[in-house]
């Protein structure tokens, strides 16, 4: 019988999960762990391939003595950090998106605590979170997925050694059918499909991009809203507040005070101008029937974020998938703002994806300005997880005066 994954609210224990899983008892577990290929640790996750045997089992062609073989992501706890809340809004946002679209997305099949009784030999030893200390907390999380065999990432890779044999049509296959599968998570909310789609924009869990939660908890005003703009632009001006130096982080002494008050005196200019009202406001979808619907959007999809998988034997179907999501109700073309720099290698596919979507949302010739708007908020995301790299918050800068040179208060355009 399938595994079917747990209520969001239903978190378990790690050595609950394994048993769930494996139906086997705690004692009978054996558990070794790898790094696969383009896999590493970062200071908020600690992510392998975790194959579990039964102990002292007779090889055999049994099923229930097999290899079982998942994808697991440690989250260890740090200070303001709350791991377990992120393991939850990953779990919540691949839960939902294979609830939408089955296969988009490896199956996600359990969150929770690593508890401190845990036995040593079920962990990675080789981790860097797992000090003499580690475990006593209680407070480490996980999240554990269906582990899937990869071939390599999406995206346009200028043909180093990422698209084999340099088979340009083959890699335009293999993003239509992206294309296609994103568009079909995106457009499956619309009421006009689905009775029971939400009408609301916003997400009702906490989810995070790296340890950012966008918004951060300090400064959460709204959390669902019937309008895009106010959910764009309140999730904008928390994350403003954490890069001009809220009094939880040390993020404005680690970058140079100069272009930290220069990007104080954009985002007051961004503001005075309405900017955010002025493109957001009495948005239209592509056939202009009627305002903008919310889709369920990925939230932080580049091309480090999505892959091709393997095929098996006999198998030629294009199957791609997303992963390590943080899921909200959204406008679909805010999912392309962080296709727009250069560095996430998805530009040159924006035009694929609207064409499969039915054209862009209206007034049509303000796209290239959301898009633009759209990438200042990723641009900050990354200037907030990079505090000592300038480029990202130079870059906000500079569209952020750019859109208010094109975009007046009292018009649509300038």
């Amino acid at each position: 019988m399938p595994i079917q994954p747990r209520p969001v609210d239903d978190s378990e224990t790690f050595i609950e999960c394994l048993e769930r899983l494996t139906e086997w008892k705690r004692d009978e577990l054996r558990a070794t762990y790898s790094k696969p290929d383009g896999v590493t640790s970062t200071a908020w996750s600690d992510p392998y391939k975790i194959s579990l045997l039964r102990k002292n089992s007779v090889p055999s062609n049994a099923t229930e003595d097999a290899e079982k073989v998942f994808f697991i992501k440690f989250v260890p706890v740090r200070p303001s950090f709350p791991a377990f809340e992120v393991a939850k809004g990953e779990y919540a946002s691949m839960k939902r998106i294979s609830v939408y679209q089955p296969g988009l997305c490896p199956k996600p099949l359990g969150c929770g605590y690593v508890e401190m009784n845990t036995q040593r030999h079920l962990l990675p030893i080789s981790s860097s979170w797992l000090g003499e200390s580690a475990l006593d907390t209680g407070k480490n999380a996980y999240f554990i997925c269906e582990y899937l065999e990869i071939e390599r990432q999406l995206g346009d890779h200028d043909g180093k050694d990422v698209i084999p044999g340099d088979d340009m049509e083959r890699n335009n296959a293999i993003m239509q059918k992206f294309c296609e599968s994103l568009v079909k998570l995106h457009q499956d909310n619309s009421t006009r499909t689905r009775p029971q789609a939400t009408k609301r924009f916003g997400f009702s869990i906490r989810t995070f991009w790296g340890w950012y939660e966008s918004p951060p908890a300090p400064q959460k005003k709204l959390v669902r809203s019937d309008s895009w703009c106010d959910i764009f632009k309140d999730s904008l001006k928390d994350l403003v507040w954490q890069l001009e130096g809220s009094p939880m982080s040390e993020l404005r002494d680690q970058r140079e005070e100069a272009v930290v008050d220069k990007f104080s005196v954009a985002w007051k200019g961004f503001e005075e101008k309405k900017v955010i009202e002025t493109l957001l406001n009495g948005l239209k979808d592509p056939k202009g029937l009627g305002p903008i619907e919310p889709s369920l959007l990925h939230g932080d999809l580049w091309c480090g974020n999505t892959a091709l998988l393997k095929a098996k034997d006999g198998e030629t179907d294009i199957k791609t998938v997303i992963f390590n999501a943080a899921c909200s109700y959204g406008h679909n073309e805010y999912e392309l703002g962080n296709w727009l720099p250069e560095r996430n290698k998805l530009r040159k596919f924006i035009d694929m994806y609207l064409e499969a979507y039915g054209g862009k949302c209206q007034p049509e010739e303000e796209f290239d300005l959301r898009l633009q708007l759209y990438s200042i908020k990723f641009n900050l995301q990354s200037a907030w997880k990079f505090p000592k790299e300038n480029c990202y918050l130079e870059t906000a800068i500079k569209d952020m005066e750019d859109l208010c040179q094109k975009v007046g208060g009292s018009g649509r355009r300038k």
